[in-house]
């Protein structure tokens, strides 16, 4: 059983014994900023403007809590290539996944902020399984442009990004074995912005 379907069997007995769950229904958080703030990153191409990294207090204020966030910053010329990933598990044990073949939709909360002109270009999303055994193949879902979801994403304020997964899955992913998540961005003008991202999660809504 899927961690999805197994939380939301979980939220069902609650639910039948009069509890309730915070993260109901079926919901998987696999970095929220908080209690799953960990894992390890890339950032292209490789130049001191380009970085990847967590800071303390890039996310949103939760009641009292300031949540942690994923903040990639980029500079490039125009007609250049640039992305981040990060995997929430720091690529370690070789084996380490979740599995997340029962979740509907990825949710992502996210933040972008640019200057004036240097907006994201084609901006796109994917996935990545754990490619163990098979260290050759590719195990990445299919791109998304996630302002395709979210029209207002790139005007600086926080905002929920979903995807339903029948977006993303291919031949190639196997949800059963989600570890990361990647971005990438090309443009013809330059590009010079920040991408904030305090939660990356799966549900069934």
């Amino acid at each position: 059983m899927s961690r999805c379907a197994l939380k939301w069997a979980m939220v069902c007995a609650c639910a039948a014994a009069g509890m309730l769950l915070a993260d109901a229904p079926g919901k998987l958080a696999v970095w929220d900023g908080d209690q799953n703030a960990g894992g390890g990153g890339w950032a292209a191409p490789k130049a001191d403007a380009i970085t990847v990294a967590v800071t303390d207090d890039g996310g949103r204020k939760m009641q009292d809590k300031q949540l942690k966030a994923l903040k990639f910053t980029t500079a490039v010329d125009a007609q250049t290539w640039t992305g981040f990933g990060w995997n929430w598990h720091g690529w370690w044990p070789e084996d380490v996944c979740d599995d997340v073949s029962g979740c509907k939709n990825l949710v992502l909360s996210m933040k972008i902020v640019y200057k004036a002109g240097k907006d994201p270009g084609a901006l796109q999303v994917w996935l990545v399984s754990n490619p163990n055994p098979d260290k050759n193949a590719q195990h990445v879902t299919e791109k998304i442009n996630p302002v395709d979801f979210c029209p207002n994403l790139v005007d600086g304020a926080w905002h929920e990004v979903v995807v339903p997964m029948s977006k993303l899955v291919n031949k190639d992913f196997v949800p059963a074995k989600a570890w990361e998540i990647d971005m990438g961005s090309w443009a013809d003008h330059p590009q010079d912005f920040q991408v904030f991202i305090d939660y990356i999660g799966f549900d069934n809504r």
